[in-house]
C-alpha cells in the first residue's frame, strides 16, 4: 500500500517489468539499449530511461520513486565501486524500498580479473557486507532469504529507508 512508483533497474526484456505494471506506475531502466527496446515493445513501462556506460554521469529524469526492484543483476556489476555507484543513485532517489539478489560468499567481495570473460558472476558479496552497505546509506534488512536454484545459491534482500 505504501508503493505506487517502481523502478525495474536492469530490466532486460521487460518481463518484470510487465508483471509490476499490473500493480505500480513502472519505470524501466537498462544499460543496454537493445534490452531497454525490448522491454518498452514487450512490457510498455510508464517511463524508460536508458542508464549510460559512464555511471558517474546517470541523472534520474523520471517521477520519484518508491520502490527500486532490482533482479538478478548485482553480480554483473564489474566491481565493488561500481555497485557502490549504484548504491549512492539509489540513495538519492530515496525509495522506500529496495530489493535486489545476490550471490553470496564468505569474504566481504570478490570482484573477477577478467570481466570481459567473468561478467556472468563478477561481483560476488557476502550478506552481512551487503545489509552493512545498506545499512549506511539508512535502509534496514526486512527480509533475506538464501535460495539455491540448483545451479547457485542466491540471497534476495528487501530493504526498508528507516
Amino acid at each position: 500500500s505504501k508503493v505506487k512508483n517502481v523502478l525495474d533497474w536492469g530490466c532486460g526484456g521487460g518481463l518484470l517489468s510487465k508483471q509490476l505494471k499490473k500493480d505500480f506506475h513502472v519505470s524501466s531502466i537498462d544499460i543496454s539499449e537493445d534490452s531497454l527496446n525490448n522491454c518498452i515493445k514487450y512490457a510498455s513501462p510508464d517511463y524508460h530511461q536508458l542508464v549510460p556506460i559512464d555511471i558517474d554521469t546517470f541523472k534520474w529524469e523520471g517521477e520519484n520513486i518508491d520502490f527500486i526492484h532490482c533482479h538478478a543483476l548485482v553480480w554483473h556489476f564489474p566491481t565493488l565501486e561500481y555497485f557502490q555507484k549504484i548504491l549512492d543513485i539509489w540513495d538519492k532517489l530515496s525509495p522506500n524500498y529496495i530489493a535486489f539478489n545476490t550471490k553470496p560468499i564468505k569474504d566481504d567481495y570478490r570482484e573477477v580479473e577478467n570481466y570481459s570473460r567473468d561478467f556472468l558472476s563478477a561481483l560476488r558479496l557476502n550478506d552481512d557486507f551487503v545489509v552493512n552497505l545498506l545499512k549506511e546509506k539508512n535502509y534496514k534488512v526486512i527480509n533475506q532469504e538464501k535460495v539455491n536454484t540448483g545451479k547457485t545459491v542466491q540471497t534476495y534482500f528487501v530493504f526498508e529507508k528507516k
